[in-house]
């Protein structure tokens, strides 16, 4: 038998080193027609706990409140969530009174400029009542 340092040329150590491979988490969403699944969750809770993998965003709708979790990661795989609380729309038309709020009429701004004529003129005709009250003082 040939011997190499003192161990036979065969020899095969015992022990062989753990190699981790790391394998990213991935979720998988079942799409059907091109769509996206829905994911529903029953709180806040398991919204915080859903695992997302790095660099990726996933939908979570609570199915016991009117809310929305947006859920994503960073490169870093450090996860954010941002709530939507979902509101009934009424179906009242709500152009009429924002435009009714923050635009006037052209009727309506004449009107207004006729008011402040009126308010000039009655200034004039009180500072001009005043001058005349100074005047005869001054001659007494």
């Amino acid at each position: 038998m040939a011997y190499n340092n003192g161990f036979p040329v065969n020899y095969q150590p015992f022990y062989q080193p753990y190699q981790y491979q790391f394998q990213p988490q991935q979720t998988v969403q079942n799409q059907s027609a091109g769509s996206p699944a829905i994911i529903w969750v029953q709180s806040i809770n398991e919204a915080i706990n859903y695992p997302v993998a790095p660099n990726a965003a996933v939908a979570l709708w609570d199915s016991n409140a009117p809310s929305v979790y947006i859920k994503k990661a960073d490169a870093s795989g450090k996860p954010m969530m941002t709530i939507y609380d979902l509101v009934e729309r009424k179906n009242e038309p709500q152009t009429a009174s924002v435009q009714k709020a923050d635009y006037v009429t052209h009727d309506e701004l004449k009107g207004v400029e006729g008011r402040l004529e009126g308010f000039r003129d009655e200034i004039e005709r009180i500072a001009k009542q005043i001058k005349d009250m100074t005047a005869k003082e001054a001659k007494k």
